[in-house]
């Protein structure tokens, strides 16, 4: 199975406007993830912000595009988890994991962006 985003499912309102929710399976390394992404700023080609829930996780993301020399676009993510039962336990062990989950995710949409047709 690939590894990644496998499945997405509009649950609210119009895929991709603000305030609307989508759900979203990923396989993380074997671990099948559900999760419900909710819109909150889509102000295309500036930002766009999202809440992202799971079981005992919010990662609210927000994603911002700016223009760099050489007409290249840098992407700044910023992550806030936060954690609530066991996971706010494990999340104390695994700190470092989650800068490099989100670096790979990064990555993998990335390669997406620039060969998508």
């Amino acid at each position: 199975m690939a590894e990644g985003l496998l499945l997405t499912e509009p649950v609210e309102g119009v895929p991709g406007t603000t305030g609307a929710k989508t759900r979203m399976v990923y396989d993380e390394g074997g671990r099948k993830v559900d999760m419900v992404e909710t819109v909150i700023v889509r102000n295309f080609p500036d930002e766009f912000s999202a809440l992202c829930e799971a079981k005992n996780v919010k990662d609210w993301a927000v994603n911002r595009l700016c223009e760099v020399e050489g007409g290249k676009t840098r992407w700044v993510m910023d992550n806030e988890f936060k954690m609530g039962g066991l996971m706010a336990i494990a999340a104390l062990f695994m700190r470092a994991t989650f800068p490099k989950q989100t670096l790979k995710d990064m990555k993998r949409f990335k390669t997406f962006a620039e060969h998508a047709k």
